[in-house]
């Protein structure tokens, strides 16, 4: 056993110990597990040599340590559409096709909005990269039963630099969205 394994096995055996004691004792204890350590002690087997003491312990090289996978990079996700961008803005037409009113923020540029159910909303000049989140106001999002889900419809407008987004409600996980980005080459992604 490498020293590793021993220090492992002593503070295992001491665990052990200490609940057999703790557990074995009466209703009402007189005594504590650190009151018991001391006599505890002298049952274990010494774990490090006098000559071992000063030295840096060596993981022996048959020692196979478990672990976990480290996360990849998310999955590259390919655009819903690229347009041309006229300059370093976009707009975009928010419409809600909801029944319910929805809040919508375009990050950085405005803050939380409300748009009423039918109605829309054309946010204009927004800086790119510009990311516009959008969720019903007053239904919670629950994926377990698929209410709150919201899906959209995009198309765009290359001369004007428009981008249409219609905001419909949905059951389907799959279709469920809640965010448009529009990167600086154009790239336009919904998630």
């Amino acid at each position: 056993m490498t020293l590793n394994h021993w220090i492992l096995f002593a503070s295992g055996a001491i665990s052990a110990l200490l609940v057999s004691t703790t557990y074995d004792a009466p209703l009402i204890a007189q005594t504590t597990p650190e009151d018991d350590l001391p006599h505890l002690l002298p049952h274990l087997p010494a774990v490090v040599e006098a000559s071992e003491a000063t030295s840096i312990p060596q993981i022996s090289p048959d020692l196979q340590i478990d672990t976990p996978e480290v996360a990849q990079s998310p999955i590259e996700r390919a655009p819903a559409m690229t347009m041309p961008l006229a300059a370093s803005s976009v707009s975009v037409q928010l419409i809600n096709d909801t029944s319910e009113a929805i809040i919508y923020e375009a990050l950085g540029d405005t803050e939380p909005r409300t748009l009423a159910a039918g109605k829309d909303v054309t946010l204009q000049s927004l800086s790119v990269p510009a990311t516009v989140t959008f969720s019903y106001e007053t239904t919670s999002r629950d994926r377990q039963t698929g209410t709150g889900l919201t899906k959209a419809e995009l198309t765009a407008e290359s001369n004007d630099s428009l981008l249409k987004l219609v905001v419909q409600p949905t059951t389907d996980l799959d279709s469920e969205v809640s965010n448009l980005t529009v990167e600086s080459n154009g790239n336009v992604f919904v998630f």
